[in-house]
């Protein structure tokens, strides 16, 4: 199941009144926010581990990477809880204190860490999650797009077809 599946299962059960604590939602829930960290969540530092954004910075598209980048480190969240945190941190806190690793937390970590739930189990919250993932695939997407016709062209080329 791909992360966008998921997402799209849990706004299901979402709109099916499925709601939080549930053994099967929470797993799902739990699965996205580890798919978002290993996608796009790494330490920038880690230049091997497969971001996205380390993927595009191999291939030379460091612009494009940078991009995804400041995206996910935008604070859009509308949510009264989370809106101090940018996807990028909110990802990286549940996966990383919760998820991972079991830490001791206090304060607005833990209330974080403990809401995690609730905040996808609302379709207006997981449709602002999903909105950063749509809008770093649509930077991936308009590379592939590039990439494909520029090797496209170079085979008519290569193959005299133009």
């Amino acid at each position: 199941m791909t992360l966008l599946e998921r997402i799209k299962r849990v706004t299901e059960k979402n709109s099916e009144g499925v709601k939080t604590p549930d053994v099967d939602l929470d797993a799902l829930i739990d699965t996205i926010y580890i798919g978002c960290r290993s996608m796009f969540c790494e330490n920038p530092d880690l230049k091997n581990n497969y971001t996205l954004q380390n993927c595009l910075r191999k291939a030379n598209y460091h612009n494009e990477a940078r991009v995804i980048d400041n995206i996910l480190q935008e604070k859009k969240f509308t949510d009264s809880i989370m809106k101090d945190e940018s996807f990028f941190s909110l990802v990286k806190l549940v996966s990383n204190k919760s998820i991972a690793h079991q830490e001791s937390l206090s304060g607005k970590k833990r209330e974080k860490i403990d809401y995690r739930y609730k905040f996808l189990n609302d379709n207006s919250n997981i449709c602002e999650f999903q909105y950063y993932i749509f809008r770093c695939h649509r930077i991936y997407e308009n590379i592939v797009k590039e990439y494909g016709d520029t090797l496209l062209n170079e085979l008519k080329i290569k193959n005299n077809d133009i």
